[in-house]
């Protein structure tokens, strides 16, 4: 294969610079990669925020671009604040993925060689999956809606069993000598408060 050295007999560091001389805000200095047929595949740009005519006014961000079906598209920036965007050219968090002009599912991956999940977002819900199991796992809806074991939550908090026979339960409490208890109020603090005291699961309180 050929290869290509820049090499340096600095002691301390050396320097490849690519630059545009003209101070002009939106201005690129760009790093084109061609892997075929002599035609860019992908490419990094430096992008001019400001006009860089003054130590005051130079500030920067960093895109990736790659080819796709014959177009580039900007996929991934890292802006002057050091923000991360996926499909977001202002990225206003450390990772930021999606904008509102991004249309379709986004998704967010996690794997090891245990399991592989999921966190997605697509027609306003928010799910989490288990795609190893091919199942959702968790879903919170537009509405505010968290659904466990179901995709259409009805309720803020809704928990279904994929089995009938199967009773549908959630835990408060994971100590043998632990208060646990269950409250359900109004806005002026009144209502049920169930609980479990103690060590003996049979003492209840209402």
């Amino acid at each position: 294969s050929d290869a290509v050295f820049l090499r340096s007999s600095e002691s301390t560091t050396t320097n490849v610079y690519i630059t545009n001389t003209n101070a002009t805000a939106n201005n690129t200095a760009n790093l084109y990669f061609a892997p075929a047929n002599n035609v860019s595949g992908a490419l990094i740009s430096s992008i001019a925020i400001e006009d860089f005519s003054s130590s005051a006014n130079r500030t920067a961000d960093l895109a990736f671009s790659t080819r796709k079906d014959g177009t580039m598209a900007e996929r991934l920036r890292i802006d002057s604040s050091g923000n991360v965007g996926i499909k977001n050219t202002s990225p206003t968090a450390q990772l930021h993925i999606g904008a509102n002009s991004v249309s379709g599912a986004l998704g967010l991956g996690l794997q090891n060689d245990s399991r592989f999940y999921t966190i997605n977002t697509d027609g306003g819900h928010l799910t989490f999956k288990d795609e190893s199991a091919a199942t959702e796992r968790m879903r919170l809806d537009s509405s505010g809606n968290l659904g466990l074991g179901t995709t259409s939550p009805s309720t803020k908090l809704n928990v279904v069993e994929s089995s009938a026979a199967t009773a549908a339960t959630f835990k408060v409490g994971d100590n043998a000598a632990q208060v646990a208890n269950v409250v359900v109020s109004n806005d002026a603090d009144t209502g049920l408060n169930l609980g479990v005291f103690g060590s003996s699961a049979g003492t209840a309180g209402m």
